[in-house]
């Protein structure tokens, strides 16, 4: 059998050392990567005596942060809330839901526009349905700050039965994806 430059001593030795390194740190799970800024944890939710649950985390086209959850004392009493860190720290959550019901199953993305989307499961009585916030300037205004505006507070689930538990996600040319559990057929489907 013919011997190949690289079939023996060291530049073996050095491509299956390569290899090996290529594939251990593919494998390695990115947490453990990152690891090391655990330690330097931020506190989002600063409303004391309130539960905060569902976390929702979206990056930016310029690596900024942007975070969105539930947050309240009872179930009938929560609400949607949000922050970033695009001035360089988280500035103080803001509720961006408006008061009638209950809010839960939150998501958020961030198209390159700067546009801000969440949806969230708004329960009223006994309907619950997915709504969608919209800030058309990474969040620093919401339909809450003016309601007549175009970026209104939309219900998306549009059913008269229950609209649950919806996700979202954009694309490289700003456009968006929703999806979430209904039962207006009998059973819940997506």
């Amino acid at each position: 059998m013919p011997k190949t430059k690289l079939s023996g001593g060291w530049p073996r030795l050095l491509l299956l050392s390569a290899l090996a390194l290529l594939i251990a740190s593919a494998l390695q799970p990115a947490a453990v990567l990152a690891a090391s800024d655990w330690a330097n944890a931020t506190k989002l939710s600063q409303r004391d005596g309130e539960g905060s649950y569902e976390p929702a985390i979206a990056v930016d086209q310029e690596g900024f942060v942007h975070a969105a959850w539930h947050s309240g004392t009872t179930a009938d009493k929560w609400r949607v809330f949000y922050t970033n860190n695009r001035s360089g720290r988280f500035f103080t959550p803001r509720r961006i839901s408006e008061d009638s019901g209950e809010h839960k199953d939150v998501d958020i993305a961030v198209t390159n526009d700067g546009h801000v989307h969440v949806i969230a499961t708004r329960r009223l009585d006994f309907l619950s349905e997915v709504v969608y916030f919209e800030s058309p300037d990474y969040g620093q205004t919401w339909p809450l700050d003016d309601p007549n505006d175009a970026y209104r507070i939309r219900n998306i689930s549009n059913s008269d039965k229950n609209g649950v538990e919806g996700a979202i996600a954009s694309d490289a040319q700003n456009n968006l994806y929703f999806v979430w559990a209904d039962n207006r057929t009998g059973d819940y489907r997506i």
